[in-house]
């Protein structure tokens, strides 16, 4: 069994130490049969305010260890990056600003404590079902608020970041069932065997089948192979 637990720790760490410090910490959870899929994404001192010196850095993280929101794609990149906060960063914060804004208005009106809120279901997620957070508050249920927060996580996944920790994966091109996985801070390649990674066909899409793979150490994604 391909071990993925290096990269996922590392990943919990940061989100965790970014929700420690009243950061604007939003994210997007899938257990997938076993395999915990999340991606995340950090916005830091969005407002420009800081109470510290060394608060006043404005940068926007964003981790993966799945694709599954971004969808197939003919290459992946998974890991933690981030870059300043740029115009369409500050927007999605202040996007964000006005769910939380939402949220609370609606928990006072009903009278409802803040860290349990289910407006339109009041029932357990289905074990294989896309959980959506905002800070500690589940969002899961709140479908407006899901379109709009999934939304964020298709333009990050095609947005250009800086890797601190990261890979890129891809088809070989000139072999057959074979993965290109390149460090993105070493630029290294490695070659990976489809059966390796556990490449399983799950579909199609545009005309390309589609495939589920493991990478070790940094999680699982969905390839487009044509």
């Amino acid at each position: 069994m391909v071990k993925v637990k290096s990269f996922y720790a590392f990943f919990l760490l940061n989100v965790l130490a970014a929700s420690a410090f009243a950061k604007q910490v939003v994210r997007v959870e899938h257990n997938d049969y076993g395999f915990f899929e999340q991606q995340a994404l950090v916005y830091e001192n969005p407002g420009g305010f800081a109470s510290r010196k060394s608060d006043t850095v404005q940068r926007a993280t964003y981790t993966s260890n799945s694709n599954f929101i971004c969808g197939p794609q003919n290459s992946v990149k998974l890991g933690l990056f981030e870059r300043d906060l740029n115009e369409h960063d500050k927007d999605s914060s202040q996007l964000l600003k006005q769910i939380d804004l939402r949220m609370k208005a609606a928990e006072g009106f009903a009278g409802r404590k803040s860290d349990t809120v289910h407006s339109s279901d009041t029932s357990s997620p289905a074990p294989h079902q896309i959980r959506y957070f905002l800070g500690k508050k589940d969002l899961t249920y709140e479908k407006p608020y899901v379109d709009s927060i999934a939304h964020l996580f298709k333009k990050a996944c095609n947005s250009d970041w800086k890797a601190k920790k990261g890979v890129e994966i891809n088809w070989h091109p000139q072999k057959k069932n074979v993965l290109q996985m390149r460090d993105l801070i070493s630029f290294k390649s490695l070659e990976l065997s489809s059966k390796e990674t556990k490449c399983k066909d799950v579909g199609k899409m545009q005309n390309a089948a589609v495939l589920k793979c493991t990478i070790p150490q940094y999680g699982q994604i969905l390839l487009l192979r044509p």
